[in-house]
Parts: structure tokens; C-alpha cells; sequence
């Protein structure tokens, strides 16, 4: 008799208001201090008045963020969002539940920090 288990292979999609990220990159600002340092909210000339948070939201427009520990720096963008979306869905599903659970809102510090890792370092290397 076989005994191998079979399983059932699925995806499923998101989605996360423009707000709900604006909220969520604004606590990942906030409890993200102590291993990185904001240098440039960059606005696209298109979008001179637009609100600091949505910058990485908008095409062409970005946070650019300096890593304390190793000088490295990265960019906040509407790419390293959506790949920092995916890589905390499958290595912190617990954390990425709270987020789409959420919708954003009220998320506590350690998840907002741990998004912006995925984001911008690939993995959680801090915290």
C-alpha cells in the first residue's frame, strides 16, 4: 500500500489599498530607526504636492533608505513593495496575514519593520 501523502496545489491573490500601504510604509518609518535612516522622499515632478508616504507608490517615485549596519542603500518603490509583498507571504505568512487581515491599519511596529527587511533586504536580518 502506498502511504505517500498528496496534497493540493494553490495560489491566491491580494490586494492592498494605495492607503493601507501608505499607513503601513508610515509605521515601518517609525519602528525601522534602528537599523535604517531615511535620506530622500523622492516626488516625481508630475506629483510635486504628493503625500510623503506615497512616494514609493506613484511610477518614478521612491524612498531612498541607508542601512545603519552596512552603508548600503536602497530604494522604496513600487517593485520592492510588490517583491517584498510576495517574499513575506511564503517566509512570514503569520505577519503577512495581519497585514491583508488588517487592510493595513493597526498594525503593530514589528510587523510594519518586518515588511520593510522583505522589501529592501530580501529577508529579515534585524529586530
Amino acid at each position: 500500500m502506498n502511504k505517500s501523502k498528496s496534497y493540493i496545489s494553490f495560489e491566491t491573490k491580494h490586494s492592498i489599498s494605495h492607503q493601507n500601504l501608505e499607513i503601513l510604509i508610515s509605521s515601518a518609518m517609525q519602528s525601522s530607526k534602528y537599523w535604517m535612516t531615511v535620506l530622500e522622499y523622492f516626488r516625481p515632478k508630475l506629483y510635486p504636492a504628493l503625500y510623503t508616504f506615497r512616494c514609493p507608490l506613484v511610477a518614478g517615485g521612491y524612498i531612498s533608505i541607508q542601512d545603519k549596519f552596512t552603508s548600503n542603500i536602497y530604494k522604496l518603490n513600487s517593485s520592492t513593495i510588490k517583491r517584498g509583498l510576495v517574499k513575506m507571504s511564503t517566509c512570514s505568512p503569520l505577519n503577512f496575514s495581519k497585514i491583508i487581515h488588517k487592510d493595513g491599519l493597526l498594525v503593530d511596529g514589528d510587523t510594519a519593520d518586518i515588511f520593510l527587511q522583505y522589501c529592501l533586504l530580501g529577508c529579515v536580518l534585524y529586530g
